[in-house]
């Protein structure tokens, strides 16, 4: 019998470190990534590239170099404005402006050389919006602009995600006007109300009580968010509801602040 127990024991403790051990995906991503591949007029890739992903909003340069087949990939870049420049031996430099990379969006920038010396540059500016590649999720983005441009009661910037299609809400009153319960603010639903939502913040768990959002950061802390629906893909999980990715602003070098009331 006591040899029976020490088996059952060390089956469960095996078990338990086994659940320790095994990665969870239980938060959004927020962060997103540029991509794409370099090759010439004639469309025949070019490898060793260098490439330089700038962000304008922070002035942070990501560097890297193409791969044999002119692909390069920078990932975990924070939502905002970016330019991409190219250099290569026997080529013109290239530089792409107006780049607007959305909350988690993961976009392709390809960029074409011409024969040249690096001091010669061609500059290429985004006249359209750019689309995302990433086709496994139904998000909608509410971005800067709108946060800045639309008005928010009681500071509360996720009141906004109303304005994604398939969200219902419930909330009452009185959660919109008193700070100390700005949770009730949150009580969102798609799909009939089955199952609760997640929360997160610059990929990081935000879920308060009754699977309601815990912390509300002010809207000018807010870059942007992303309301997902339905289509999840394995960045998202701890959720059979709706998922709600906050992306908060980067400091600058210069003092500002906002007043309310």
């Amino acid at each position: 019998m006591t040899r029976i127990f020490q088996r059952i024991f060390s089956v469960v403790a095996t078990l338990a470190l086994a659940a320790l051990l095994v990665p969870t995906s239980f938060a959004q991503e927020t962060r997103g990534m540029i991509f794409g591949r370099v090759a010439d007029q004639t469309g025949a890739v070019v490898p060793a590239a260098q490439v330089s992903v700038v962000s304008n909003d922070t002035n942070v340069t990501t560097r890297l170099a193409t791969n044999s087949s002119g692909y390069y990939e920078a990932p975990l870049l924070l939502a905002g404005n970016y330019t991409v420049s190219v250099e290569a031996k026997g080529f013109k430099s290239v530089t792409h402006t107006g780049i607007v990379l959305a909350i988690g969006a993961r976009q392709q920038v390809d960029m074409t050389l011409e024969v040249g010396t690096a001091d010669q540059t061609v500059s290429v500016t985004a006249s359209t919006t750019m689309i995302e590649t990433d086709p496994l999720s139904n998000g909608y983005v509410i971005d800067s602009r709108s946060l800045h441009d639309l008005p928010v009661l009681n500071d509360n910037s996720t009141l906004l995600a109303k304005l994604a299609p398939g969200i219902q809400s419930n909330g009452g009153a009185d959660g919109y006007t008193n700070p100390a319960f700005g949770y009730i603010g949150t009580s969102f639903s798609t799909g009939g109300n089955v199952g609760g939502n997640d929360f997160t913040i610059d990929g990081m768990p935000n879920n308060g009580n009754i699977r309601r959002v815990s912390a509300q950061p002010p809207v000018d802390a807010v870059g942007e968010f992303k309301v997902t629906t339905d289509n999840f893909d394995l960045s998202t999980g701890h959720t059979s509801g709706a998922s709600f990715a906050v992306s908060t602003k980067s400091g600058t070098n210069d003092f500002h602040g906002s007043l309310s009331e």
